[in-house]
């Protein structure tokens, strides 16, 4: 095997990009620290208008973005992610009672749900497999 297939193995993310929205600082953290050792380059934002702001300025390949209890913010700002040109593939993360079966936010487009509390090697494990099946 060649020095860059193997670095490729252990870096499944290198050259990808990952914008991470939470309010929760430790939940951005840990997958801020296990994207890293994926390879990725992370951008992490509390704001949801700077997050929109960095999502355009740096198109990245991957949105994970947790929902709040601001759903019509939360839903507008995935509306203007999904008219992107270059719209980076997206997993939602929430509690079931923010996605409510009448939630707007149903009606969009997104890759991936994950329901807090989730264990982060569970998404971890699905974003290698996107890598693999290369969807990011």
């Amino acid at each position: 095997m060649s020095i860059s297939a193997d670095f490729e193995e252990i870096l499944p993310g290198r050259d990808k990009h990952v914008v991470l929205y939470d309010r929760d600082q430790t939940i951005l953290l840990v997958l801020r620290h296990l994207l890293k050792k994926l390879g990725f380059s992370v951008s992490v934002v509390s704001d949801p208008a700077k997050g929109m702001s960095l999502i355009t300025a740096e198109q990245p390949q991957l949105l994970i973005w947790s929902l709040h209890r601001q759903p019509d913010i939360d839903f507008h700002m995935l509306q203007e992610v999904q008219r992107l040109d270059s719209r980076p593939y997206v997993i939602l993360v929430s509690t079931p009672e923010t996605l409510s079966v009448d939630a707007p936010i149903n009606t969009l487009e997104s890759g991936d749900v994950f329901i807090k509390p989730f264990e982060p090697s569970h998404l971890m494990r699905r974003i290698r497999y996107l890598l693999k099946q290369q969807k990011i």
